[in-house]
């Protein structure tokens, strides 16, 4: 009777020792489950990246608690898992101020870019619309020189008509008083005479009376123009001129 009732003894002591064990290996962190879902969501956001030695401390520190949870040492582990909870959270403050930097840098980069782009399409306006006013100018500037052209044409054409008008109506000479130095193809060719320097024998032919040598003339000698000649006249003195030249 009493080695039963010592076995019993026995057995409930070993139940409540192993029920105790039980009780121990179920203990659970209350920081453990936060410190991880803050390193992860510090991993997604790239904080890794961002800030890789903080976040490798970060990382260290999570594992220092593991250490201590997977020997059961739950107040130690606690130390280190809310001590990464603070870190996380001020690596998270960090990651988000860097987020929102490079954010700012971004949009400011962009701001850049566009107000370069309309600086560039305003300068490339500007050089069309300087082009198209010296286009412009060119053009004006060469039907300015054109029209200058055509008036300085007309003008002169004018002139030349004017100038033959008052040939064709200026009064033709009946004697003509020689000047020093004249000689009869010279006489001949003055508009008032004949307008033709080969006409001269008609002078000559006309002022035998006062012309011994037709290379000869005489200051003051008052020579008769003949006209109404006949065209058979004009040829014959043509003809005399080129066989017989005053020299």
């Amino acid at each position: 009777m009493a080695f039963k009732v010592k076995q019993v003894v026995f057995y409930i002591g070993l139940f409540c020792f192993i029920a105790g064990c039980a009780t121990t290996a179920i203990k659970e962190s209350h920081y453990r489950e936060d410190s991880f879902v803050l390193m992860d969501s510090i991993r997604n956001s790239d904080g890794k990246t961002l800030f890789p030695v903080e976040f490798n401390d970060l990382e260290y520190t999570i594992n220092r608690g593991e250490h201590f949870y997977n020997l059961q040492m739950i107040n130690e582990a606690d130390r280190y898992y809310l001590l990464a909870i603070g870190k996380a959270k001020l690596l998270r403050e960090h990651v988000t101020l860097e987020l929102q930097h490079r954010a700012d840098l971004s949009i400011a980069a962009e701001e850049e870019k566009r107000k370069a782009a309309e600086l560039a399409d305003e300068e490339a306006r500007k050089v069309m619309e300087a082009r198209k006013i010296n286009e412009e100018k060119i053009r004006l500037e060469e039907l300015r020189r054109a029209e200058e052209a055509r008036a300085k044409k007309a003008l002169e054409a004018r002139k030349r008509a004017e100038r033959a008008r008052a040939e064709i109506e200026k009064p033709k000479l009946t004697r003509y008083t020689v000047k020093g130095g004249e000689s009869l193809p010279q006489i001949a060719s003055r508009p008032e005479v004949y307008g033709d320097a080969a006409l001269w024998p008609l002078l000559y032919k006309a002022n035998r009376d006062q012309i011994r040598d037709p290379a000869v003339l005489w200051p003051g000698q008052v020579l008769r123009i003949p006209r109404n000649v006949e065209k058979s006249d004009l040829q014959e003195a043509r003809q005399y001129s080129i066989t017989r030249p005053i020299r």
